[in-house]
């Protein structure tokens, strides 16, 4: 008899990229009231991220996020987007892109996967309506 094949998980149950973003993005457009940070309409509208994502530690801070219509005002967010918040939150998520992710969990003393949980309940609570300020 074969064993069976186990899949071996990157992440805990949970804490995958994919679910983060989910949360990541429902943060983001709670904080802005559901509207478009460009024009403040209503409507279907796509998560910007105002540092690039591939910086790991600013990829699902809910502070760096502008809810925006696609087209024309996900053009305008890609220019306009430093200018849409305010100087303290600018300077925090600048701050944090230049900390390594490796270096940010060593002296943070946690894996990645408590980083990951800890992320988590910080969307959550924003989603909750609970003002999180950094």
């Amino acid at each position: 008899m074969k064993p069976e094949s186990v899949a071996i998980r990157k992440h805990e149950y949970g804490l995958s990229d994919t679910t983060l973003f989910i949360l990541w993005r429902t943060a983001v457009k709670t904080k802005w009231g559901n509207k478009c940070a460009i024009c403040g309409g209503y409507g279907p509208s796509e998560t910007h991220h105002i540092i690039k994502r591939r910086y790991k530690l600013l990829r699902f801070d809910w502070q760096n996020g502008l809810p925006v219509h696609a087209g024309e005002c996900h053009e305008r967010a890609n220019l306009e987007a430093p200018r849409l918040i305010p100087e303290w939150q600018y300077k925090y998520l600048c701050k944090r892109q230049r900390i390594i992710f490796k270096q940010y969990l060593l002296s943070e003393g946690i894996t990645e996967n408590e980083w990951r949980q800890r992320v988590k309940e910080e969307l959550k609570e924003v989603i909750n309506g609970n003002n999180w300020e950094p």
